[in-house]
């Protein structure tokens, strides 16, 4: 049987208890899982940040997902024509 590693890490009184208090309010069963889900949740804001800005950068544009889509195919026909159909 393997045994995963553990640590500790410091963190102020009331962040101690904040966490605390949110594991209990959320029913999670230890703070690793709690903190395992608040990385988490920072990753998927994160990506969402940059999905948003992506969307935005497109309507300033005056482009759609598709366009995006087709330009690509076409360079990546481009490319496949210079590499290989020499």
């Amino acid at each position: 049987m393997v045994r995963e590693m553990v640590t500790t890490i410091s963190v102020s009184e009331e962040v101690k208890k904040e966490l605390a208090k949110l594991k209990i309010e959320l029913g999670y069963p230890s703070m690793d899982s709690l903190i395992k889900d608040a990385i988490l949740e920072m990753r998927n804001r994160k990506f969402e940040d940059a999905s948003r800005l992506f969307r935005e950068k497109l309507k300033e544009k005056g482009l759609t997902i598709g366009d995006v889509q087709r330009e690509g195919a076409q360079i990546r026909k481009e490319v496949y024509r210079e590499r290989f159909k020499k």
